[in-house]
């Protein structure tokens, strides 16, 4: 199902209300959370309703997040220029109708999908097509739910993720269950990430909550993600063509 989070000290007016067409609306993480919403859903901001603290937040939100927010309301041909200058991913006045509304959202989100296929996390490239985490040449041979852990931690590097955002973002479960289902993933990708001597790459702060330790002296250049991405991708065309030869 198609989902958005709204953002807004109010309920979203019938125009922006895209559960109205079927889309689940998530809540926004509060005030006090760090990291962004759930990285599977688009972003509508309410500009008239948020908090100038709050929009001082998602102004400092990563780039890969600005991209999926939608800001409603913006009268101004300037402000909405500004917006977009910032990073983010649309801008539209009071007038637009669910309808556009809608479509842009969509747009968002097709256009995150082609865009962020790769990430890093320290030297490992993640490559999200094939759920596989490569390093000099190899794969780690992780788990779904192991690599999903990596992948979200791999959005805001450095930045501390606690439990229940994890739980949201990564099991998509909207409510605390008190299990300690995250621990146990992340205590099984360390061992993993230590068999290659990487396992002190993923962090815990002191109050429990995870993050990439930032490894700048061991991260590829951009040229080298890029060749990485295409060893990833001729690896992938070899394999399914030994497939069609068996």
């Amino acid at each position: 199902m198609l989902a958005y989070c709204w953002y807004s000290d109010r309920p979203p007016p019938e125009a922006l209300d895209l559960a109205q067409s079927g889309w689940n609306r998530v809540a926004a993480p509060a005030p006090h959370e760090a990291g962004p919403p759930p990285d599977d859903c688009a972003i509508v901001v309410d500009s008239r309703h948020v908090p100038p603290s709050r929009l001082l937040m998602l102004r400092a939100a990563p780039r890969a997040t600005r991209a999926r927010m939608l800001f409603a309301g913006v009268d101004s041909s300037a402000e909405r220029s500004a917006l977009l200058a910032a990073g983010f991913g649309d801008a539209i006045d009071g007038n637009a109708v669910r309808s556009e509304v809608e479509q842009r959202a969509l747009r968002l989100l097709r256009h995150r999908e082609e865009a962020v296929l790769f990430r890093r996390a320290g030297p490992i490239l993640l490559d999200l097509a094939a759920r596989v985490a490569w390093i000099s040449g190899r794969q780690l041979g992780l788990h779904p739910r192991e690599f999903a852990l990596l992948w979200r931690l791999a959005e805001t590097p450095g930045v501390a993720v606690d439990r229940l955002r994890l739980l949201r973002d990564v099991c998509h479960v909207g409510h605390d269950p008190g299990t300690n289902r995250i621990a146990v993933h992340i205590s099984r990708l360390r061992t993993k990430l230590a068999q290659v001597n990487l396992g002190g790459l993923i962090e815990t702060d002191i109050a429990g909550a995870y993050r990439i330790v930032p490894i700048h002296a061991s991260q590829p250049s951009t040229n080298a993600l890029d060749r990485a991405a295409a060893c990833c991708e001729q690896g992938a065309r070899e394999k399914v063509g030994a497939k069609v030869m068996i």
